[in-house]
Formats: structure tokens, sequence, C-alpha cells
């Protein structure tokens, strides 16, 4: 009878262990992240730098290649996708539509937004790079143009190659620089349903209209990843992203979203704002001025060559009253002066170029900080890219906290791309229409 007892012991004990397993164990598939869109603070996240398998979320970059190929007037909306044996020979999801065929660039965006068909994510690697192969490399290159550092693809719609991975940090930086680029095209992703050719075909995101704010982006699935999702929501002036790869269903994906996200909005509420990561540069600087100062911890400290590569968290400075004033004097003479990188007064042309883009470098909480950020970020430019006008655009948050947007401004489009390529995190930002 004792000796019953005690077995049973051991295994309540033994259950109560695995069922008190961390998610990486229980789910090998698992990996999530929250992030606020504006500054890219880090909200949550949990195995955001190991490597998934992205799925069908491969279509978020193949949807920004077919923008880029459409801004560059390689293509248009109204062009002729011609559809190939190759794509007509895709697994489903898909459209069906038989070789030879054609579908307008416009039908098949939306058929990759909804639909998630892998045969128009063929075509239109081939209309835009010519084989899906080389469209593939070229949106690996695009995808470390942007951060995206643990990317890699070898096709256009997600179905499984082992060698094709990312990260959810780096789905986390696509749907980010999705946003802020193209945000002509981005309000596509809140595209509900697409009828063509008398079928109608429902988004695949379910949350669409269920969760307040939510207005894209991509779902995901093959049975190497699970359920995946990459989704944005606005609430108020405070926009977030949210990525979850390797649900074991859709419905358990989407509750999990939904969990996330509500914490990242709590958050964003409830906490200081603070910049998790930086600009880095890509070469370090063979020495940087001695009055340049960075926030690190509660300290004011110098500037050196490893601090730049650091972390750094403006949490307050050494005396927090005389910062309080000082940063009060600064939000007042912004104010004043109406100088931020979107206002209209402030854009110039130059023979005919359009220099009306800004570079993001980052967000941070002192102002001490930002304007030390910026004026390493110039130094550490080529001097042809030195032109641009630097930035301060402050941001009250939701808590009545201040957030300081470092920009240099007054870039052509190409510019801009090319300055953005000297640091980490960086956002080339388009004027506002």
């Amino acid at each position: 009878m004792r000796l019953h007892i005690w077995f049973s012991f051991f295994i309540i004990l033994f259950a109560s262990f695995c069922v008190s397993l961390p998610s990486a164990q229980a789910n090998p598939k698992y990996a999530s992240i929250v992030i606020d869109a504006e500054t890219g603070t880090i909200l949550r996240e949990e195995n955001a730098s190991l490597k998934r398998y992205p799925a069908s979320l491969t279509k978020i970059m193949t949807l920004m290649m077919a923008f880029e190929a459409i801004e560059n007037g390689q293509t248009t909306m109204n062009s002729h996708v011609k559809i190939s044996q190759r794509a007509a020979n895709a697994v489903p999801s898909k459209l069906g539509l038989r070789p030879g065929s054609t579908i307008k660039l416009k039908d098949a965006i939306l058929a990759l937004v909804t639909k998630s068909a892998n045969d128009i994510a063929v075509a239109v690697a081939e209309h835009v790079a010519g084989s899906e192969d080389n469209f593939a490399r070229l949106m690996t290159r695009r995808a470390r143009q942007i951060g995206m550092s643990n990317t890699t693809f070898k096709n256009a719609h997600g179905l499984h190659n082992s060698r094709q991975v990312t990260t959810a940090r780096d789905m986390a930086k696509l749907a980010q620089y999705m946003y802020f680029r193209y945000p002509q095209y981005y309000k596509l992703f809140s595209t509900r349903s697409f009828t063509y050719q008398g079928k109608t075909y429902n988004n695949h995101n379910r949350l669409l209209g269920k969760y307040k704010g939510m207005d894209g982006l991509k779902t995901g699935y093959i049975n190497a990843s699970g359920f995946n999702l990459v989704a944005s929501a606005e609430r108020g002036n405070k926009r977030i992203i949210g990525v979850v790869f390797g649900g074991r269903t859709a419905t358990t994906r989407n509750n999990h979203m939904v969990e996330i996200l509500d914490d990242g909005f709590g958050k964003l509420r409830n906490t200081r704002y603070v910049l998790a990561n930086p600009p880095k540069p890509v070469t370090k600087p063979n020495h940087l001025r001695d009055d340049l100062y960075f926030a690190q911890t509660d300290n004011m400290l110098p500037a050196s060559n490893d601090a730049i590569g650091q972390k750094i968290l403006a949490q307050g400075d050494a005396d927090e009253a005389t910062m309080r004033r000082l940063e009060a004097a600064y939000i007042a003479q912004q104010a004043h002066t109406s100088d931020d990188s979107f206002d209209v007064a402030s854009l110039t042309q130059d023979q005919g170029v359009s220099r009306n883009w800004s570079i993001q470098i980052g967000a941070f909480q002192s102002r001490v900080a930002t304007d030390a950020a910026l004026k390493t970020a110039q130094s550490l430019l080529p001097s042809d890219l030195r032109y641009g006008r630097t930035i301060v655009s402050p941001l009250k948050t939701s808590n009545a906290q201040w957030v300081y947007r470092a920009r240099i401004n007054g870039y052509s489009r190409t510019d801009a791309e090319r300055a953005c390529k000297h640091f980490r995190d960086c956002l080339a930002i388009a004027p506002e229409k």
C-alpha cells in the first residue's frame, strides 16, 4: 500500500513538471515577438532570434518586391502577369490558372494577400525577376539591406525548403519596414475578400475585423513550421506588430496573437518608453568627439567605440530635475518651430529630384542621447550623404512620457536607402502624402 502511494506521488510530481516545461521545450517550433512599430522597442519576445521556417509569411517579401518593381517603373498594377508551366504546377493553395493565361498584377497582389496563392507567387516572381530562383536571390539580398540578417529565401511562396529560414525578429522588421516605407500598399493587407473570375476568396487572417485595430499582415502554414502569423494593429496613436511562429492550430495561434498584442498595448500604456536597440554603425569610426555622450543605464558616460555597439537604455540622466527642465525646453522649442521631418515646408527640390525622404536611426527617451546619436550618425555617413538635415521629432506616448525620434531628412529616395545601409536598425521614411 505504501509503495502504491509513493508511486502515485511520483506520477503526480512528474506530470506537474511536464506541464511546467517552458514553451520552447513543449513546442520546439514556437517563437514570438511584439514591438512598438514607431520606435522598434521590443515589448516582449520569446525565441525571437531562433531560426524558423516562414511558410507563407514569405509572401510578405514577395509582395514587397512587387511593390518596389512598381515604384521603380519596372511594371504597373495593370501589367499582365503570365502563368508559366512551373507556376501552374505549384501545389495548393492556388487559383489554378492555366499555363499561358495571364492575370493583372493588381489581381495577383490581392490573390497573394487573401488566397495566399502559390501559383501566383511563382508567376509574380517570374514577372519581376525572370525566374523564381533569381527572384529568391533578390529577396534575400533585399532582406539583408533592411536588416533581416538571419533570413534566407529560396522560393517566392514559402513551401518547405530546409534552407529557407527566418526569425520572428526579422519578420517584425519586415512588417515595420513595409508599414513605414509603403503605406499606400500596406493598406492592401486589410483586404477581407477578393473576387476573381466569379470566385470569392476570403483572407486567411481571421482576426481581421475581429481584433480591434488589426489591419494586416499575413498568415502561413506548412507542417515544418506550424501555424504562423504576422499581424499589426493600431489603437489611438499607437501601432504594434506581433509575430507568432509554430501554432499547433490556427485557432490556438490566433488566440495567442490576441494575448501577446493585448499584453503589448498594456505595456505601452503602463510602462516607461525605453529604446532597446539603438543605431549601430556597420563600421566603427576611428575616433569620436569628446563632447558626444550617450545615456547608458543611469549615468552620463563619454561615448567610446565600445559604447556605440552596446544597448543604450535612456532611463534618465544624472540630475533628473535639471533634465526635466531641459527636456521641457526642448519640447517647447520644437513645438514653436514646428520642426519635424514630415514638415512640408522643409521639403526641397534639387535639379528635379525630390528630396523629401527621411531616415530614422532610432528613438530615445533622453533628448541628450538623441542629439548624440544624430551627431554620431552624421559622422559615420560618407561625405556625399552628410547634406541631410538632423531632426529631433518628439512623440508623446499614451502614458504622458516623451520619446524623441532621431531623424535626418532632405534626402532623395535613393540617398535615403543608401544612408540606411550604414546602420543596423534604420528606416527609410517616405514623405507623408
